[in-house]
Order: structure tokens, then sequence, then C-alpha cells
């Protein structure tokens, strides 16, 4: 599992290899806490060929074991709406970018405060 820093902005699907995705892929990462544990937000964007492209951001709280969807494949980013900051996310859980329809060539990338 790949650990984001904080405040830099992130290309995910580096984690992966490094090419851009042209087919469904799930990306797992956490990021790092802050020293004062508090929550902060996350601006996620698609960027690239955006001929299709249907994600959603899950969470695991169980180490990556179980994921449920924090912000369903509707309200998340898509081709029609490649930019999505996301509010609160917090520092040792377990993310995941699953991208359920991809076509094109894309990268995914994550900036947080």
């Amino acid at each position: 599992m790949y650990a984001v820093v904080r405040n830099q902005a992130v290309k995910l699907n580096a984690f992966l290899g490094p090419n851009p995705l042209s087919a469904p892929a799930d990306i797992v990462f956490t990021i790092k806490t802050d020293e004062a544990g508090s929550d902060f937000s996350g601006l996620f964007q698609a960027v690239g060929t955006l001929t299709t492209l249907t994600a959603s951001l899950q969470v695991s709280l169980d180490g990556g074991t179980t994921f449920a969807d924090y912000i369903a494949s509707a309200n998340f980013i898509s081709a029609a709406a490649p930019v999505k900051n996301v509010t609160p996310l917090v520092g040792g859980a377990v993310y995941k970018v699953h991208a359920t329809a991809l076509t094109g060539s894309q990268d995914i990338w994550l900036v947080t405060n």
C-alpha cells in the first residue's frame, strides 16, 4: 500500500506503474497523518483523454480488508466532471479509487491540504 504525503500533488496511478490508466483499475493508498491528527480535504483530478470514466472513492478502516463507498461513482470524478474536492479525509484510513469503467488514457491526481 502506498502512503500519500500531504500538501504534495501525486499521480495516484504511478503506484501501479509508469503509464496512464486505460482500463478499469483499483488504486489503493493511505494518507499520512499530521501531528495534530486533524481531518483535511483532498482535490482529485482526472487528466488526459477522458473518453469514459466511472469511479468511486472507497474507504477501509480495517487495514484494507473491507471497502465501502465513501463517495459513490455518481458523485466522484467522471469524464463529465473530472475534478472533485472531498472533505473530510482522515489520515490513517485506507482509500481506494475504484475505477469500474475507463477508456482513453488518464492519470488520476490527488493533492491534500
